[in-house]
């Protein structure tokens, strides 16, 4: 299943493998319906490359198109193709036509006299072969984009990226940004690598890594991490996500999220647990280090000084235990909801222990559906944390530093979220609710976040 399009050019900022945008956008005639299967497809571009005195029409880049776009005018959707790369030896539309047997080569010829077409699932393939042929030094990147087309990926972290996915997204959906450049997201070829450099940094960011991050108060030049730093934007506001690498990379034992908001000073801390076979988590003595750990950071938490700083009891670290969307071993990186699971406050979980409703057959103790009387949802969770109602107090960042160093130290890749917005909660609740009503700020395209 696949698109062709054939235009002029494409900007020259996707021209090449090395270009740091990788996203094109072109009207597309909505008449032309959508390949015959579910998303995302492969995308084919035919540009005029000169020869000579004139032009002629070669294959130059392929990319990802992840759903249906919406209407531009009565006539055309808008085409959104990410995860664009270039070959670098482009091949010519008689070449490949050469190169893939009838009735495919045929279709691919009457496409290219319209401009713009759709593919069966057969003639893809024949394209696909034709290009590995033609060009084997493509192969390798071609077989990426199909990985990314296919939906799962199959990898010894996948557990651990899912979860981690789902702390990207959890941040996003907090501080009210655009999600749709996690869609670009490709397994590392490193199984120890975190889920962030999995999504294609940009110059801006690169220069982050050492300029600010890398110099955060309390990380010294002997000791500091290895860090991965992705930026959001709408234009106006901004959230920095950095991936810290744990002290034992090739030992990973958890994902944990720090969000924090640096105008009210206030963080939250969410520890990820998988849910046994979907149903419980086992409460051996890892995961009550884990909580004493945990509780070890209430110190970071300050009284309030006023009511803007007043928050729902004096919880800010949560246990999140999730149901995984696929198999243990596999990851859908197309999946953009919020893993389902329950959102437990610290204290609850301790009174949760004491209660016989945790005990299993053999004695052991077990967090679960079916084991605790209440829990905190997605929706519930998210609303609380945007409109401040829980997080800690006074929070600096050398606390932010100390809390994230900790959670290295028990082997944790750490996600923080620095939300740079500046506005208060009550402001920030305040143009949530504008945007509801449909006054809010603009949607950046996938893949173009505004960097500052």
């Amino acid at each position: 299943m696949g698109y062709l399009m054939s235009i002029d050019r494409l900007p020259y900022l996707v021209r090449d493998d090395t270009s740091t945008v990788d996203s094109f956008s072109e009207p597309f005639l909505a008449s032309l319906g959508r390949p015959p299967a579910a998303f995302p497809h492969l995308c084919y571009f035919f540009c005029e490359v000169p020869r000579q005195r004139t032009t002629e029409t070669k294959l130059t880049h392929v990319g990802v198109v992840f759903g249906q776009g919406p209407h531009m005018t009565p006539r055309y959707i808008r085409l959104d193709v990410n995860n664009i790369r270039a070959l670098q030896n482009p091949i010519t539309k008689i070449e490949l036509r050469s190169a893939i047997r009838k009735p495919h080569s045929d279709n691919l010829a009457k496409i290219l006299i319209k401009g713009q077409g759709v593919f069966t699932e057969a003639a893809d393939n024949a394209i696909v072969d034709a290009i590995t042929r033609l060009r084997p030094e493509f192969a390798d990147i071609l077989r990426r984009l199909r990985e990314l087309r296919r939906g799962t990926v199959r990898s010894p972290s996948a557990d651990r990226w899912e979860l981690g996915m789902d702390a990207l997204r959890t941040a996003l959906r907090i501080g009210n940004f655009d999600s749709e450049r996690l869609r670009m997201w490709q397994a590392p070829d490193d199984e120890a690598a975190p889920v962030l450099s999995g999504i294609k940094e940009s110059p801006t960011e690169k220069d982050l890594i050492a300029h600010d991050f890398e110099a955060m108060p309390g990380w010294k030049q002997q000791n500091r991490p290895k860090v991965h730093v992705r930026i959001f934007s709408d234009g106006i506001r901004h959230m920095e996500i950095v991936n810290v690498d744990t002290d034992m990379p090739e030992r990973v034992l958890g994902v944990d999220l720090i969000y924090y908001h640096r105008e009210s000073r206030s963080s939250v801390m969410v520890q990820y647990k998988k849910l046994e076979e979907g149903k419980e988590v086992h409460v051996n003595k890892r995961l009550d280090d884990q909580l004493d750990r945990m509780e070890q950071l209430s110190g970071f938490n300050r009284e309030p000084g006023s009511h803007e700083d007043w928050r729902i009891g004096q919880d800010f670290c949560y246990l999140k235990l999730c149901r995984t969307r696929t198999d243990s071993g596999e990851i859908d990186p197309f999946n953009m909801e919020l893993l389902p699971g329950l959102y437990l406050p610290l204290s609850y979980v301790r009174l949760a222990l004491l209660d016989e409703r945790v005990l299993g057959p053999r004695g052991g103790r077990y967090l679960g559906y079916d084991r605790v009387e209440r829990y905190i949802t997605n929706t519930l969770f998210l609303d609380l944390a945007k409109e401040g109602w829980i997080g800690s107090t006074g929070t600096t960042r050398e606390d932010l530093v100390a809390m994230v160093n900790e959670s290295r130290r028990a082997g944790h890749e750490t996600i923080v979220a620095d939300d740079r917005s500046p506005e208060t909660p009550r402001q920030r609740l305040q143009r949530q609710r504008s945007r509801d009503r449909g006054r809010g700020q603009r949607r950046a395209l996938p893949g173009q976040e505004t960097l500052f």
